[in-house]
């Protein structure tokens, strides 16, 4: 599996691994459902290590953060490097995601703000 998920305090941290696409999108989508039914409150999605994602990593990367919203979890999408960022940006994925630089900055924002993240620039995306 090209995932690698840890914890930190209350935050579960989500590492993608070299990419996510269509070997791995199936793993991804699974590992976040499994962590929101366990009662995970607060999920991180490192890119830390991720060179690349293609369409399917984005449809997986939109469909779950709109999971974790109707399921109120909070979340961060962090170590976004390019040429994932480069990606992200064409996308426009900016406008949808939580960003924050690191996971550690992502934790201490998780950690001190325990109400749900709710904005209108921060709406889920809907495909109809």
């Amino acid at each position: 599996m090209e995932l690698k998920i840890t914890k930190k305090d209350e935050v579960y941290i989500i590492s993608i691994i070299r990419s996510l696409g269509i070997t791995n999108t199936f793993d991804f989508k699974r590992e976040v459902r499994k962590l929101v039914e366990k009662g995970a409150e607060k999920i991180i999605i490192s890119f830390e290590h991720a060179k690349y994602i293609d369409s399917s990593g984005i449809t997986a990367l939109i469909s779950m953060n709109n999971y974790m919203k109707m399921h109120n979890i909070e979340s961060r999408f962090t170590d976004i490097k390019v040429p994932v960022k480069h990606i992200f940006n064409i996308a426009h994925l900016e406008y949808f995601f939580q960003m924050t630089e690191t996971s550690q900055k992502a934790i201490a924002e998780l950690c001190k703000n325990p109400a749900p993240f709710e904005s209108n620039k921060h709406k889920p995306l809907n495909f109809h």
